[in-house]
């Protein structure tokens, strides 16, 4: 029989946390939740800028160039970065401040968010190269690559919103409460109550 990988959906692999590294160490918070579930975090912060970076480390002369910030190096970045994010699988890649790349333009906007939803899911449904070893040694089950999209406020409407599989989270500091609640768990060991990972996310 041919062989069939049994894997996510790839739009099941694409997730929206809303906050910021400033106000709400958003960063930070991604990176431990890697941490806790056995992956690791490529976080990278401005496509254009991580296209010019990844692709200047190739040993392919003609991905030396100049990069402007425009669409197609902004697409270049994207695909670079999840090119990264699966040689280190299983990894979870952290898009930054995704809404800091995208136009002020209704009608341009909505052309970005479709060509970078469309990039991801190519890139995510890819089938599992033999020369891949380190992928070949996951459960066909666990997706190499789980991507977070980082934004500053909530999704306009439009491809990205659309197409999510699951709402978006908003990334919370703790308040008073959780905080005495944390300090009385750490003393006493108890673990009734709120939840401990309910404001994580």
């Amino acid at each position: 029989f041919p062989y069939t990988e049994i894997a996510p959906a790839p739009q099941l692999l694409i997730h929206n946390a809303i906050g910021t590294e400033s106000e709400h160490h958003i960063v930070t918070a991604i990176q431990a939740a890697a941490e806790i579930s056995g992956r690791r975090c490529v976080v990278v912060s401005g496509l254009a800028a991580a296209a010019h970076v990844l692709l200047s480390r190739s040993d392919d002369s003609s991905s030396h160039k100049v990069t402007t910030g425009s669409l197609v190096d902004k697409l270049a970045g994207l695909d670079a970065a999840l090119d990264m994010a699966r040689q280190h699988a299983p990894s979870l890649l952290l898009l930054q401040d995704l809404d800091a790349e995208l136009s002020r333009d209704e009608s341009m906007r909505q052309e970005e968010e479709s060509r970078f939803w469309t990039a991801m899911t190519d890139k995510l449904s890819a089938p599992r190269r033999k020369q891949q070893s380190h992928l070949s040694l996951l459960p066909l089950q666990v997706p190499p690559v789980v991507v977070v999209l980082t934004t500053q406020r909530a999704l306009q409407p439009g491809p990205l919103l659309q197409n999510l599989v699951f709402e978006s989270i908003h990334v919370l500091s703790p308040d008073a409460a959780y905080i005495k609640y944390l300090w009385k768990q750490r003393y006493d060991g108890t673990t009734h109550g709120r939840d401990k990972s309910e404001d994580l996310f």
